[in-house]
């Protein structure tokens, strides 16, 4: 089984791990992630279909912050929210939902998608007039992925000792592999899964606990 979480085999995503397992922020404390943007829909586009889709942005969108917060923080307790429909009629579900979410650790956060947001340049193709970014935040420090439209890494810590930041300063790094890279590392390892040589790094098991965790907003609440 070939799941689609190309967000987990980027570099970058690596280093937002590694950053925080490493300690660099303390405990984790809260985390924050938007994806925000005026989705250009094709004739053809099944987003616009509640009953393909079974949601709207949420469901489609909110996935991708999700298991990146996951592979961080583990996986969500928790989920409380609301949605909107007011700005894309051609949609039948939802165009904007925001979320609450809480960790088994106690960590918490706020997850905010919407199609229905005219950002600069809105009218190209993603990842021009997209906001995407994700934060997490600990007692000791922070780290930012800002994903689109310009994609870089943010570090800050107060601990002495770290080799991508000094303490008490931000430091910012410019992503250099492109978004594109996820997609290709993804199915090269899906190829060495196929030919026995990997174990799969995301499992029809965390789908399924994905989806159970974006279903959990829907409840009375879907408009």
């Amino acid at each position: 089984v070939l799941v689609g979480h190309n967000g987990l085999f980027h570099p970058a995503m690596d280093r937002v791990i590694q950053f925080v397992e490493e300690g660099w922020i303390g405990k984790p404390i809260m985390a924050s992630a938007k994806s925000l943007q005026w989705l250009g829909f094709k004739p053809w586009d099944f987003r616009m279909s509640l009953e393909k889709t079974g949601g709207g942005a949420w469901v489609d969108c909110a996935g991708h912050l999700v298991y990146r917060l996951n592979a961080v923080l583990g996986e969500v307790q928790d989920v409380a929210g609301f949605t909107s429909h007011l700005a894309r009629e051609e949609m039948e579900g939802e165009d904007t939902a925001a979320a609450v979410v809480r960790y088994p650790s106690g960590v918490v956060g706020q997850i905010l998608v919407s199609y229905g947001c005219k950002l600069p340049e809105y009218e190209k193709d993603w990842p021009k007039g997209c906001e995407q970014m994700l934060m997490i935040s600990g007692d000791k420090g922070m780290v930012e992925y800002h994903i689109c439209p310009s994609s870089n890494l943010r570090f800050y810590t107060e601990l002495e000792g770290s080799e991508i930041t000094k303490p008490g300063v931000w430091t910012e790094i410019k992503i250099e592999e492109p978004f594109e890279e996820s997609f290709d590392v993804q199915m090269g390892h899906f190829l060495e899964c196929v030919v026995g040589r990997a174990k799969p790094k995301v499992t029809a098991a965390d789908a399924a606990n994905l989806l159970k965790t974006l279903l959990k907003l829907y409840g009375d609440n879907k408009s």
